[in-house]
């Protein structure tokens, strides 16, 4: 949102507060204003119409903003959506960048890299694959809280690896520029 938008957030938000009867100070709506302004008013109104339907009480910012891309479990779980999708139509060769940065994070935190988490895939048994995802769950979700932080990178897959290990660095250089993108941020996956 934008300043341009405050006059309609402020009637959505009164919109929100005669549903809910409760009332809505000017101190109240700048905090609400702020704590929403990464969000355009398409979502902003989104929000609005998910909380009349499914909230019991006035929502807060953090339920407004759940109301739209889920819940930290439903975010982890919409991740490793995307990651299970990569591993079977990129595997390890190529390398990847998820437009998610807080996947690659959670990758690097358990596997250390892409092509680690691939070798792990085609190798692991059930029961050890079920702890490296929940692993995998529990590090997206710490990525995810500092997300702001975070910035896209590309996961080295083995031909970029081996090309710069060779000393062959304006391949594995254009590798790395032409990495897989991968997905689409769990916030829109949801919201969609």
């Amino acid at each position: 949102m934008t300043d341009g938008d405050r006059a309609a957030f402020a009637g959505i938000l009164a919109g929100l507060a005669e549903v809910f009867g409760e009332a809505v100070s000017d101190l109240r709506a700048e905090g609400y204003f702020q704590a929403l302004r990464g969000y355009d008013m398409g979502e902003i109104e989104a929000m609005a119409a998910s909380a009349i339907s499914h909230c019991r009480f006035f929502p807060r910012p953090a339920d407004l903003i759940e109301q739209l891309e889920g819940s930290e479990a439903d975010r982890a779980e919409a991740a490793w959506r995307i990651v299970d999708m990569a591993f079977r139509d990129i595997g390890q060769y190529q390398s990847v960048r998820f437009a998610d940065a807080a996947i690659a994070e959670a990758l690097l935190q358990v596997w250390g890299g892409w092509i680690e988490a691939n070798e792990d895939y085609h190798e692991l048994e059930e029961p050890a694959w079920i702890a490296k995802r929940k692993e995998f769950l529990s590090a997206y979700r710490a990525a995810d809280r500092h997300r702001n932080a975070l910035s896209p990178r590309a996961l080295p897959g083995l031909h970029e690896q081996r090309n710069a290990a060779k000393g062959f660095q304006e391949i594995a250089d254009h590798q790395r520029k032409t990495a897989a993108l991968v997905g689409i941020t769990p916030r829109r996956a949801l919201s969609s």
